[in-house]
């Protein structure tokens, strides 16, 4: 489909792969709203790129209401927008959310894709009232994999968000399906201490599975040895029997940036987040 500056695009959020396919396929993009120090804001200011800053929920829908557009494309946007007032006369209000719908809702799909070995993937679907609901467009899966971490999944999520508005486009964001109904679908927004580790009641999965999903430099995961909390960012499992002799003969705790914990007959080695201090 190519169409041209026929239509006119908004676009609202804090990521920018997506803007940058919509730049790359020409469409004219009549306003940019951007959270403040947001990834999306970063690479406005790198790439010379007007927008605007998004103050608040209250006066962002203001702000659209008076906005004459076709599209508006939401990617990232924390706010709930109450769709079945502001989409007036022909205009549509389209989402892309980093995960493979209706599983994995919420703000934070990425951690729970890991912590509850769930499919990940990305999904282009029309706005309602509700929350990642409305008839999809297009959408990518990709399967569950205990290799995943945060950063990697973050990554790869937020390239298929790209592609899936791509198709999304190419068929005229003709909806393909009806969003369908699964069994315990998860929907999931991080909450206090869900990061946090408990070295004596979580099993060793569960922490990989925690230092995964919280592993980006800006969350981490957190744990508390000797009384004193350490921000983890990553950990491997070190299960060669001779090495572990080596380590428990020469009391080997700490090196450089990392701990060394005993569990389950086990050492659990963490890498510590060189940017937190308690």
């Amino acid at each position: 489909m190519k169409d041209g500056v026929m239509r006119k695009y908004v676009f609202a959020g804090n990521r920018f792969y997506v803007l940058r396919e919509m730049l790359n396929l020409n469409l004219n993009v009549v306003k940019i709203f951007a959270h403040k120090n947001s990834y999306l804001e970063k690479e406005l200011i790198k790439n010379n790129i007007k927008y605007e800053l998004i103050e608040d929920k209250i006066s962002l829908i203001e702000k659209i209401s008076k906005i004459e557009f076709d599209y508006f494309i939401s990617n990232g946007l924390s706010y709930i927008l109450p769709i079945s007032k502001l989409s007036t006369g022909n205009k549509k209000f389209i989402n892309i959310h980093p995960s493979y719908l209706p599983d994995l809702k919420g703000k934070n799909p990425i951690q729970a894709a890991i912590l509850f070995k769930r499919d990940m993937g990305a999904t282009c679907h029309y706005m309602d009232d509700g929350i990642d609901t409305g008839n999809i467009i297009s959408q990518i899966k990709i399967p569950y994999s205990s290799e995943f971490d945060a950063g990697l999944l973050y990554k790869l999520a937020f390239n298929l968000e790209a592609k899936v508005f791509n198709e999304a486009y190419n068929n005229n964001f003709v909806p393909q399906t009806i969003l369908p109904k699964i069994n315990n679908p998860i929907y999931y927004s991080v909450k206090e201490k869900d990061n946090y580790i408990d070295i004596n009641s979580d099993s060793v999965e569960a922490i990989i599975k925690k230092i995964k999903a919280f592993s980006t430099l800006k969350k981490g995961a957190i744990v508390e040895i000797d009384n004193q909390n350490y921000n983890v960012i990553g950990a491997n499992v070190i299960q060669d029997r001779n090495i572990i002799k080596l380590i428990n003969e020469f009391k080997i705790s700490r090196y450089e940036n990392y701990i060394l914990i005993n569990k389950d007959d086990l050492i659990i080695k963490f890498m510590l987040n060189p940017n937190f201090h308690t």
